[in-house]
């Protein structure tokens, strides 16, 4: 507590008191260093480093007054850093994470993020990212924890932020808000190549039901700070947007810590430091002493506004401790751990998602029909094909959501380690079938095994959607070829969002694995081999085809303005991702939610399922049933709850509202009890700003996904008076 004498601040649990006091001492110059960040390292290798470290974002301490430098980094899932490549853990992606459906699990790699992170002695995790997936193709999807629905974003999100903010980290919630394109984005490396980015244009009943409630889920976490994005909103550039800055994040949600721009997001000074922008990255493009004393002086902006943006600084370093110890960690330290491995290991299984697992006839007596997974011992001869099985893995993405990996366990790798622990291993021969004659060589050797696996896979990037769902080159012919060749076909596909499969009926096996981290061969044989029981479920549908949601080019990727810059408008409001399907009348390939077990469940419900079947305004219900476990192996099993809102409400056809992860042993039942809130039965109300519950009958149902919903009951809401969810 040293610091506390010499600032001659009394000891005090409010983190806010202390930074007020604190930021009442700060000189104008002082204060403004803190508003933006002061280096390039990490942004681009073409300026030199001015501080210890070579971290994302550095903003110096102020000696006099004790205050502790802010030291950032990149990224969402993992600690960056291309100087030191290999001593951090590369784990799985965010998206990788919303697979899992598991708060539990978001927590632990919340914790082991912000672990390594302090170990590297940064003080700032640029992460997580929370972002709601209104493009399928959208470059970053792998990168966000909500997948196409808000309910993911809102369940997984705090439990990240309080797991990074345990260890004395500040996270960062990001892209706020309505970042849904990579493609004219305006996202530089440096000042010169900055364009106008996209203006992202929805009404506030859309911003609010569909792209806010992760970012207000993380508000309530008590997150330090938030990130605003490259894209503009409404026309206004977002970190410079009053509306979203100011009067929804900091008025409504009540948000006490401090934005700070993407690189180089910021467009002006004033003019952003009024909408509510606090601090600009990497460096003084726009927030610079200068700007801000002519500002002052011709009254665009106070003394007082000044501080209160430092005041919103100093408060999460307060909360984090940042000023009651001393700096630790050392940015080329090696914090990778073989804890840190199995807890990447586990992470990555329990994320994988089970498609398809058809039975396929060993004999010539159908009754011999079995699935193929998991991968039984009478399996002599395994051809493992494709590129990313072993010369080119998939398990990341690329951009600031890379980490590059101490080392990679190739799906290869990871089913002969596997193998080997067979009681008698099976013989494996690997082919990379690049090509048509790779092709045609792939299928020769696929029809005179046992069981054949195809690995395949893309990546994308930050700064550029994807321009299909297609997966490239010729692993949509390589898969259907060796399917043809041979019935006992296991296809792996590691993708980065939504991914299109044509063959998929063709394969006795399908499994998607994600970007999967270091890890990812050990955690798809620990699945294929039956050693984990696949739990994860799709936190995006899976279409027929591109563009299966029939966005215009005015939605996506916009139309140009009488002034020349590109606008998305979306006139979709709420109808994106299932919501489409389900309100059109569209079959998906695969729907949300979906996955399979090892074994099969059953429901059965309560009687009634949901407990009140009416309630007035201001109240919420108890669903609960049982889900049976009909198998002869244990399982878990994702219970999904559903509403479908009374017609005036103007929603679509039904929301997540609710789920669980079940473990439920073979022969055994598992109670399930989930709780309605009385948030979850409103809508955002636009006069009067907030979210107002609705009157009438709403049905709930649950089942296994978005399409399957066995389960269902109907819970009346009464009253004439809107009552104020806040």
């Amino acid at each position: 507590m040293y610091l506390l004498s010499l600032l001659a601040i009394a000891p005090a649990s409010d983190p806010a008191a202390r930074a007020r006091d604190l930021a009442a001492k700060l000189t104008l110059d002082e204060t403004v260093s803190l508003l933006h960040g002061h280096t390039l390292c990490g942004s681009t290798s073409l300026a030199p480093c001015n501080h210890k470290g070579n971290y994302t974002g550095f903003v110096p301490g102020i000696e006099r007054l004790g205050v502790p430098a802010l030291t950032m980094n990149d990224g969402p899932q993992g600690f960056r850093d291309a100087n030191h490549p290999g001593t951090s853990t590369c784990w799985p992606s965010g998206m990788s994470i919303a697979a899992t459906w598991d708060p539990s699990a978001a927590r632990r790699w919340g914790v082991a993020m912000g672990t390594e992170f302090r170990q590297k002695g940064a003080n700032v995790q640029l992460g997580p990212g929370l972002n709601v997936a209104r493009i399928p193709q959208e470059g970053r999807n792998f990168e966000y924890l909500s997948g196409e629905e808000a309910a993911l974003g809102v369940a997984l999100g705090p439990p990240v932020v309080e797991g990074i903010q345990s260890n004395g980290i500040i996270a960062t919630a990001k892209h706020y808000i309505l970042n849904s394109q990579e493609n004219d984005r305006g996202s530089p490396k440096f000042p010169p190549l900055f364009g106008a980015p996209v203006s992202e244009v929805a009404s506030e009943r859309t911003r609010w039901e569909v792209y806010m409630p992760p970012f207000e889920a993380a508000v309530r976490a008590g997150v330090g700070s938030v990130m605003c994005a490259y894209n503009r909103i409404n026309g206004t550039a977002a970190c410079g947007d009053d509306e979203t800055l100011t009067t929804d994040l900091k008025q409504a949600l009540n948000f006490s810590g401090w934005v700070m721009s993407d690189w180089f997001a910021t467009h002006s000074a004033a003019a952003a430091a009024v909408g509510g922008l606090d601090q600009e990255m990497p460096l003084p493009m726009h927030f610079s002493l200068p700007a801000f004393e002519l500002a002052i002086l011709e009254g665009r902006l106070s003394r007082a506004e000044m501080t209160a943006k430092a005041v919103r600084i100093l408060t999460p370093m307060f909360a984090a401790g940042l000023f009651d110890r001393a700096p630790d960690g050392n940015l080329s330290a090696n914090v990778t751990s073989m804890q840190h491995a199995a807890l990447a290991r586990s992470l990555a299984a329990n994320s994988t998602v089970l498609l398809r697992n058809a039975p396929v006839t060993a004999t010539s007596d159908p009754a011999s029909a079995a699935p193929v997974l998991p991968i039984g011992a009478a399996v002599r001869r395994i051809a493992v094909l494709g590129a990313a099985a072993d010369a080119t893995p998939v398990v990341h993405g690329r951009g600031s959501g890379a980490v590059a990996p101490p080392y990679v366990v190739t799906p290869l790798a990871g089913i002969r380690a596997r193998n080997t622990r067979q009681p008698t291993p099976a013989h494996i021969e690997y082919l990379v079938a690049d090509g048509s004659a790779g092709v045609a060589a792939a299928a020769t050797l696929a029809a005179a095994v046992d069981l054949a696996i195809v690995v395949v896979g893309d990546s994308s990037t930050e700064g550029a959607d994807r321009a299909t769902l297609a997966l490239s080159g010729t692993q949509d012919a390589l898969v259907a070829a060796v399917a043809a060749a041979q019935p006992r076909t296991v296809a792996v596909v590691a993708a980065p969002g939504p991914v299109l499969l044509p063959w998929a009926e063709q394969a006795a096996a399908v499994v998607v694995n994600w970007m999967a981290g270091q890890e990812a061969g050990h955690a798809l044989a620990d699945v294929l081999y039956g050693d984990v029981d696949p739990s994860g479920r799709l936190p995006h549908t899976l279409p027929n085809k591109d563009n299966e949601t029939r966005l215009s080019v005015a939605q996506y990727p916009g139309v140009k303005d009488a002034q020349g810059r590109l606008v998305s408008t979306y006139t979709e409001g709420n109808l994106i991702g299932y919501k489409y399907y389900d309100a059109h009348g569209v079959a998906p390939h695969f729907g949300f939610g979906f996955g399979l077990s090892f074994t099969k469940f059953g429901y059965s419900g309560r009687n009634p399922i949901v407990s009140p079947s009416a309630v007035p305004l201001g109240s919420g219900a108890d669903i609960a049933f049982a889900v049976s476990n009909l198998g002869e192996r244990d399982g878990i099993d994702v219970p999904q709850c559903y509403v479908s809102y009374p017609p005036h409400a103007a929603q679509p056809p039904k929301l997540l509202r609710a789920f669980a992860r079940v473990d439920v042993r073979a022969g055994a039942a598992a109670d399930v009890a989930l709780r309605l809130t009385p948030r979850d039965l409103a809508v955002w109300d636009t006069t009067a700003r907030t979210w107002q519950q609705v009157a009438g009958r709403f049905t709930v149902a649950c089942g296994p996904s978005s399409r399957e919903l066995p389960l269902s009951a109907t819970l009346d809401v009464g009253g004439a008076v809107p009552v104020e969810i806040l």
